[in-house]
């Protein structure tokens, strides 16, 4: 299977199969998608439909994968400067707090649940993939951090 792929290579490589190819131009993915050149790239659920809504005017072959779910885990994270360490504690004691109460909940399903619903991913077959590029100290553990795509569905809420 040939694919290109922006952020996911390295989770796409260690999955084994996937050969991803270097592409220097975002948007000519599309073009090597809708001409044949690569089968298939990643992206985020939170972001598929609106780059198919984008792209699928110059495109018109393109389609959103509808059975298969590929899931790692990719962090967002805060940066600080090193200088300004009582900001990052404050950060990082405020989004605890906010897990804890959970309106860092609130806050991202206020902000994605009508993406997360036409994902319908409990229709899917889920593939989950380890993400070697994490730091080693990344707390995969903690449930509360991360976005589980077989759990945290929008019909709960």
């Amino acid at each position: 299977m040939k694919s290109n792929i922006s952020d996911g290579s390295q989770v796409s490589r260690e999955a084994g199969a996937i050969q991803p190819q270097s592409e220097a131009l975002y948007e000519s993915l599309y073009g090597m998608l809708s001409d044949g050149r690569i089968d298939w790239f990643p992206l985020s659920v939170l972001e598929v439909f609106d780059e198919f809504q984008l792209f699928h005017s110059n495109y018109p072959a393109l389609k959103v994968e509808q059975r298969l779910l590929f899931y790692y885990p990719w962090p967002y994270y805060f940066f600080c400067s090193r200088r300004n360490p009582l900001l990052a504690d404050r950060l990082r004691l405020g989004l605890a707090r906010m897990r804890a109460d959970g309106s860092f909940d609130a806050i991202f399903w206020k902000y994605h649940p009508k993406v997360l619903q036409l994902a319908r991913m409990k229709e899917r077959r889920l593939i989950v993939l380890r993400n070697p590029v994490l730091p080693k100290d990344t707390p995969l553990n903690d449930k509360s951090m991360w976005f589980d795509p077989m759990r945290d569905l929008p019909t709960q809420r």
